[in-house]
């Protein structure tokens, strides 16, 4: 029987390793012609080894030091970038620099190269593997299947961008395909300029406070003027890391609580994942207490600001929320790229539940970050 849902840290930990350019893991280094390494600094020397390992030889070097041109590394010359206007497109170009992957790539696309290896030690950070998307079949036939909410939600979007967003992560998802998501991605978190105002009177509940790093932004955004902060973090280790963080900060007016944010009261089994974050699992070696909002925010002051990012428990938080945003129409950020289906599911279920709501979408900068912005009219303004 098909899992109905697949999730961005079951992708991660199946794909992830030595750089995807074994031949087992990418295709893309089977029956091909030139095998070109860009960049000859420390990380494409490192790549030459690993093809070497694995009995890959590539052709040359590429790299925009002029000064490396017409030199040799490891027995493999070293060309100028002018080369690859003569090289033919179906070469395989495995990009190696860290902080300029994204602009390298597009340069290459712009060139019409399109058998591209992103070698990047932190891709889980910032890629979901550059089209190595898994089960892609099953996905294609979930789609269909929620083909009639999926174009209500789409038709109910607030902008175009969004409506790129939306369909960028849809292709992305179900195709495999990146390069929308290359061109809409914005370096932006929880503040959109465009969709998201904050004023000196707000209360911003923080679900999945993490480190404390969104709730160091809510002040930094404020200047300090709010008139109080709600965090819940369900892992331990992070709680503490989030308390010891804000203490050093000596923020005002907060609570923070160990505790993970539900659809209702429970005890829920959690799986650690140290790169990506604690995510539910019936298989998982953590037991956390979780409860909702509408029970935990009962005696608080009203919601004006209500973020989530909660690795795939979104949905089932604003279900525990339902009371609280009914009568107080808060801001709301939630994130829909936990889960294949959030995108939608997510948007359709605010649509449907509250009125007044506008839904937005936006990509951070990490490409595969979509975030729903949900904005009532008598928050908006």
């Amino acid at each position: 029987m098909h899992k109905p849902l697949l999730d961005i840290n079951d992708f991660v930990q199946q794909q992830q390793s030595h750089y995807m350019i074994t031949k087992s893991l990418n295709p893309l280094l089977n029956n091909r012609g030139k095998v070109v390494i860009y960049g000859a600094g420390f990380h494409g020397i490192e790549t030459l080894a690993k093809l070497k390992q694995y009995g890959l030889k590539p052709s040359f070097f590429v790299d925009g030091d002029k000064n490396l041109a017409g030199k040799s590394i490891g027995g493999i010359p070293v060309m100028s970038t002018e080369i690859l206007s003569t090289i033919s497109k179906d070469s395989v170009i495995i990009i190696t620099p860290r902080h300029a992957s994204i602009e390298i790539e597009i340069t290459l696309r712009s060139l019409e190269f399109n058998n591209l290896i992103i070698c990047d030690k932190i891709v889980n950070d910032h890629f979901l593997l550059k089209g190595y998307l898994s089960n892609l079949e099953l996905k294609q036939e979930i789609y269909i299947q929620n083909k009639s909410e999926i174009d209500f939600v789409r038709n109910h979007l607030a902008d175009a961008h969004s409506v790129k967003v939306f369909d960028a992560a849809i292709k992305l998802w179900c195709y495999g395909d990146y390069h929308n998501s290359l061109q809409i991605a914005k370096h932006e978190t929880y503040y959109p300029f465009d969709i998201i105002h904050l004023n000196d009177d707000e209360v911003f509940v923080d679900c999945g406070a993490y480190t404390g790093d969104s709730i160091n932004e809510f002040v930094w955004k404020t200047s300090g003027k709010y008139r109080a902060i709600y965090g819940f973090e369900a892992s331990e280790l992070q709680y503490e890391q989030a308390k010891a963080y804000l203490r050093n900060k000596k923020f005002e007016n907060i609570e923070l609580s160990n505790i993970g944010v539900w659809s209702r009261e429970d005890i829920l089994s959690f799986a650690s994942e140290n790169k990506v974050g604690d995510r539910i699992s019936d298989n998982g070696e953590i037991k956390i207490k979780v409860d909702s909002l509408d029970r935990m925010l009962k005696d608080k002051f009203p919601p004006t600001y209500i973020k989530m990012d909660i690795e795939g428990a979104e949905l089932e938080a604003l279900k525990g929320a339902t009371e609280i945003i009914k009568a107080h129409s808060p801001k709301l950020a939630v994130c829909v790229y936990h889960k294949f289906g959030d995108i939608w599911n997510i948007p359709d279920f605010i649509l449907k539940k509250f009125n007044g709501y506008k839904i937005y979408l936006r990509a951070d900068w990490a490409l595969a970050e979509y975030k729903c912005f949900a904005v009532s009219d008598e928050r908006r303004g």
